[in-house]
């Protein structure tokens, strides 16, 4: 019969394997995350750009007329 204390000591010991797995999922998440990130803010800005081409907000309040430089 194995002694007790080297049972625990061997639940206990780092399992290097699980370790590395955890590591890689979570570098693969933050990659999904950071590519769904950058594509949400390309597809709103650029919607922001062409959905306010035509509007000039320089000329749409008087107060702004003053500060802008021309």
């Amino acid at each position: 019969m194995a002694n007790p204390s080297e049972d625990i000591a061997r639940d206990h010991a780092p399992n290097f394997r699980h370790a590395r797995t955890i590591q890689r999922r979570a570098a693969t998440v933050s990659l999904i995350e950071s590519v769904i990130e950058w594509y949400d803010f390309f597809i709103f800005g650029t919607a922001v750009v062409e959905r306010n081409k035509h509007v000039n907000f320089a000329t749409l309040n008087s107060s702004i007329r003053g500060a802008t430089v021309h």
